[in-house]
């Protein structure tokens, strides 16, 4: 009896250790990326959108992908809008995670990553206008490009019988000031008057100065570029003044928190996304909006593809040069949550853009 229970005692011994063994073997290298989003204060609803998009995208990879190369995880970082903990998040998740690649949701923060990704091997895959920062090879961006904006904003201005125009633009985005630029520097060609340039501080919370500076000069527009808390601040004060001025403004409306001070604006929004991501992200988290969880689902899609398609370098994930290449190559007309997609050879995936209005407090497709 003795011998027996020895026996049967060695043979389950022996057969945890060959499912321990087997376990070992069929573990997948865990490839990690970072998003530094902002997950408190103003604009934390994206963060807390990208996280319940980044639940979803692996999930769905899991069951699309049974036999994948690699597992994948995505650490969040809280970083609000300010490039400061932007900078501070990056070394973290590059020093101490070691993550392959970064993702963020504004032109300034992708230009505070830019050389740290670029010195680190690190791939950068953000949400920016601003073409630098996709310069340098670990570096891109996906986005409806600055001239394109421009034209379709000038485009809705005479269609609109638009001739005179004013600007707010926020000084600390980099995004918001190429654009109010870009913008700017045509007017002239379209017989469209420029009635005054006016900078904005994150800072200031008492505008009246120049809203009426901008009430006198009678504009028929406001190009206003920002981002929260700013803009519900300027819009709120503008609504005190009973100033009954159009405001557009590529993310400054769908970015306010209180969208009703917009009510009726159009503006020119980067791509749509497609119907079945909508359907399926608004049941899951019982939301009307997506609040741009469409570009993080993208841009996982676009990397996990390169990460797949890119052979392990010694046993382990891929080296990131060799993914860079594999990306380039295999990014063209891609399905994703934004429709189909290419990546240019400056590594930027550009958008169609398209026009929209706030109605009802939601940001919707506008009717032309």
């Amino acid at each position: 009896m003795k011998k027996i229970i020895l026996s049967l005692m060695f043979i389950l011994a022996f057969g945890a250790c060959k499912d321990q063994k087997a376990d070992k073997q069929q573990a997948k290298p865990i490839v990690k990326f970072a998003a530094l989003y902002p997950l408190s204060g103003d604009g934390a609803q994206y963060g807390k959108t990208a996280q319940e998009v980044s639940e979803m995208f692996l999930e769905d990879f899991a069951k699309s992908h049974p036999d994948s190369k690699y597992d994948y995880q995505v650490l969040f970082e809280d970083v609000q809008f300010s490039t400061a903990k932007t900078a501070t998040a990056m070394r973290k998740v590059v020093d101490i995670d070691k993550v392959s690649a970064v993702f963020a949701i504004t032109s300034s923060q992708g230009m505070v990553i830019n050389p740290i990704a670029e010195k680190n091997k690190v791939i950068q895959l953000s949400y920016a206008v601003d073409s630098n920062v996709a310069e340098g090879k670990y570096n891109f961006t996906i986005s409806t490009s600055i001239p394109k904006i421009a034209d379709m904003t000038l485009a809705k201005m005479k269609k609109n019988n638009v001739k005179k125009v004013a600007f707010i633009t926020l000084a600390s985005d980099i995004g918001s000031i190429k654009v109010a630029e870009k913008i700017a520097s045509k007017l002239k060609e379209n017989d469209i008057e420029n009635v005054g340039e006016y900078m904005i501080n994150p800072q200031e919370t008492d505008f009246l100065m120049i809203l009426e500076s901008i009430r006198k000069s009678k504009p028929d527009l406001i190009v206003f570029e920002s981002l929260p808390p700013t803009a519900d601040l300027v819009l709120y004060r503008m609504k005190a003044l009973n100033m009954d001025i159009p405001v557009t403004g590529i993310w400054t409306l769908t970015s306010l928190n209180d969208k009703t001070l917009a009510e009726g604006f159009w503006f020119v929004d980067d791509g749509e996304a497609t119907k079945e991501f909508v359907d399926r992200y608004t049941k899951r988290v019982e939301t009307k909006g997506t609040h741009y969880g469409e570009y993080l689902y993208t841009m996982l899609t676009v990397l996990t593809n390169a990460f797949e398609k890119t052979p392990a370098s010694k046993g382990k994930i891929p080296d990131t040069s060799d993914v860079v290449e594999t990306m380039m190559k295999t990014t063209k007309g891609m399905s994703t949550a934004l429709g189909i997609l290419d990546i240019n050879e400056n590594g930027e995936i550009g958008l169609s853009g398209t026009y929209k209005k706030i109605q009802d407090g939601k940001p919707v497709p506008l009717e032309e």
